[in-house]
């Protein structure tokens, strides 16, 4: 295997590091605390997390629908908060792009899949009402950091975008996971009572729910990440290669750990900021 994934790892693209003191721009947000979850049966805990927040960009006299990107947070399914989409959003924000940021219910008060169903309902909540602040239902992303990653790929998975036997329930424009992991979570297995230094691939873990080619994916990671977590970026990539997804990419940021590699993507001229913004206006086309 480790052969295998080498042979893949010409597709990745190494970024230096570059750091800029500045003054990060206001944001704009047009509605905090939507609740997402469908249904008059929801509980008391879905109705306290189950809520985003909308970032827009400063009007324009643009007239074209916008792209949106759908964000989910850090914090190993156990803890964190959507307002951690601020980087993510000053960056999208003044290049055009609307940010959606989702909470969703935490281990162990919940077990898996109950938080990637949240992710879920989160995208179709965008997908369904995001024309009504400028944006486009065709170009919807989805994107996340740590956990947030992993999350960006099981909602991915969930709503059938890696399905070999049936068509999406939301064609998505393309994926962002950040330092996410790509096995089975940690979080999950320490619900199921599995050893967390166990290499597991289970029905939990994004590499064995991706069976066919989906949306475009671009992963990104730090080479001073987590142990192991830009292995298992590595690995999923040549997953995608084996199944002829041929546009993943894996960016992996110089002299980046597992919280500088999201925290200084707003900087500008930060190369892992502007590798994510290609990769919107690309697929946005």
């Amino acid at each position: 295997m480790a052969t295998r994934v080498l042979a893949f790892l010409m597709a990745a693209v190494i970024v230096p590091l570059v750091c800029q003191a500045v003054e990060p721009p206001p944001l704009r947000v047009a509605k905090r605390d939507v609740l997402y979850k469908p249904g008059d049966d929801i509980t008391d805990y879905q109705r306290e997390r189950c809520r985003l927040d909308l970032y827009l960009p400063e009007e324009s006299g643009n007239a074209a629908r916008r792209p949106v990107v759908v964000f989910f947070h850090g914090g190993g399914l156990t803890g964190g908060d959507k307002q951690t989409a601020a980087p993510i959003a000053r960056l999208l924000n003044r290049n055009g792009v609307i940010v959606v940021a989702a909470n969703y219910r935490f281990s162990p008060k919940v077990e898996f899949p109950a938080y990637v169903r949240d992710a879920a309902d989160a995208v179709r909540w965008t997908h369904d009402h995001v024309d009504e602040y400028g944006g486009d239902s065709k170009l919807v992303f989805l994107s996340g950091h740590s956990a947030g990653g992993y999350l960006t790929l099981m909602a991915a998975a969930e709503l059938g975008c890696f399905a070999d036997d049936r068509e999406p329930e939301i064609k998505l424009a393309g994926l962002l996971p950040i330092s996410g992991q790509t096995l089975n979570h940690t979080a999950v297995r320490r619900e199921r009572g599995i050893p967390e230094d166990r290499v597991v691939v289970d029905d939990a873990a994004p590499l064995n729910a991706i069976r066919a080619s989906g949306p475009p994916t671009l992963l990104i990671c730090g080479d001073r990440d987590l142990p192991l977590r830009l292995e298992q970026n590595e690995l999923l990539l040549a997953h995608f290669k084996r199944l002829g997804d041929n546009r993943a990419r894996l960016v992996v940021g110089v002299d980046r750990d597992h919280g500088s590699i999201y925290d200084l993507c707003h900087r500008p001229g930060d190369p892992v900021g502007r590798a994510i913004v290609e990769f919107i206006e690309q697929h946005a086309r």
